[in-house]
């Protein structure tokens, strides 16, 4: 990503109209990394625990490398969840920056007086011509 663009996602960041979504996110990204670690520790400490009662270190040795690996796959899934997390809000954030008049036009405040209406004349029918 090019500098501006960083700058620009950052200054998102830092305005977001969503701090408690943002912060969920956090949250939940940190819970799944966690997982993801705990995964790996099991995956190490079960793999160990195999090897030496099967009397086997390659029966243990996979085992440890096919934990390992879905833990590496489960972090990298948090990452990837909280990218698109991340970018869903960034697209509401940037909507609500581009669009700032939408809400104020939806109510008028009270020093705006409402625009008069201007009565509709009635729709006649063309009279069909004389022959």
């Amino acid at each position: 990503m090019n500098v501006v663009k960083k700058a620009r996602v950052d200054t998102i960041r830092a305005n977001t109209a969503y701090p408690n979504y943002r912060g969920l996110i956090g949250i939940i990204t940190a819970i799944l990394m966690i997982l993801a670690g705990l995964q790996a520790l099991g995956a190490i400490i079960v793999g160990g625990a195999i090897g030496t009662l099967a009397h086997s270190g390659l029966v243990g040795f996979v085992a440890i490398l096919i934990g390992v690996a879905i833990a590496v796959l489960a972090f990298f899934l948090a990452k990837i969840w909280n990218e698109a997390a991340q970018i869903l809000v960034d697209i509401g954030d940037s909507v609500m920056d581009a669009n700032p008049t939408v809400s104020a036009m939806a109510a008028p405040t009270p020093t705006t007086a409402p625009t008069p209406v201007t009565p509709l004349t009635p729709m006649t029918a063309p009279t069909p011509p004389i022959p």
